[in-house]
């Protein structure tokens, strides 16, 4: 497969994946890759002399195809054979194509914006999504991608936010283990349940 936008970030392709592969670049000529306009992401389109920077991934299994399949299938997007241009020439390869005219775009693409700016929340939350892979259609996790994102905001805002001294207990988080974690219910809202000492 060829990846030209968020999945070129390493932790991200490792994270649907579940393991680490080789990846190689390459690119694709007469498309060119820009922001979508709301929500933000990465839109492959049809444009004349464009080029799309991206990496092959070679010698995925069916489970890795599902996996992505489930992952992208919930920004209804399709894999379509494409000719790509790696370092031994062209190489023939599928690549996940958004449905043409749906999402309008914006600035042109640059992955490091992406990692500067969403990586860390979009990590946060696919960690959510995948946890849906095999129990939730793509396209019902298509319905709860918005309030998935907005609790990854706000578990990392949390995270990052320092309690006064004055209101805290003494203990600090290396004085509590979690021994269990379940999540009995997990739709538009989550409840989690925890077993700590």
């Amino acid at each position: 497969l060829f990846f030209y936008g968020t999945l070129c970030h390493a932790p991200l392709l490792r994270l649907i994946l579940g393991r680490e592969v080789q990846v190689r670049p390459a690119v694709l000529h007469d498309h060119a890759v820009y922001w979508a306009r709301n929500p933000k992401f990465p839109v492959l389109v049809v444009e004349t002399g464009g080029r799309a920077a991206g990496i092959i991934v070679a010698d995925l299994l069916d489970a890795d195809i599902a996996k992505l399949d489930f992952y992208e299938g919930a920004f209804d997007y399709s894999l379509t054979e494409v000719s790509v241009h790696a370092d031994a020439g062209p190489v023939a390869t599928m690549v996940y194509m958004p449905p043409a005219d749906v999402w309008p775009k914006g600035a042109v693409w640059v992955l490091q914006d992406w990692v500067d700016d969403l990586a860390e929340v979009t990590l946060k939350a696919s960690v959510e999504v995948m946890r849906g892979f095999g129990f939730v259609a793509a396209d019902v996790m298509a319905q709860r991608r918005g309030i998935i994102w907005a609790r990854a905001q706000s578990q990392l805002r949390t995270s990052k936010r320092m309690r006064p001294e004055a209101v805290s207990a003494p203990m600090r988080r290396e004085d509590v283990t979690v021994e269990r974690l379940a999540r009995p219910y997990e739709k538009f809202f989550t409840v989690e349940e925890y077993d700590f000492r």
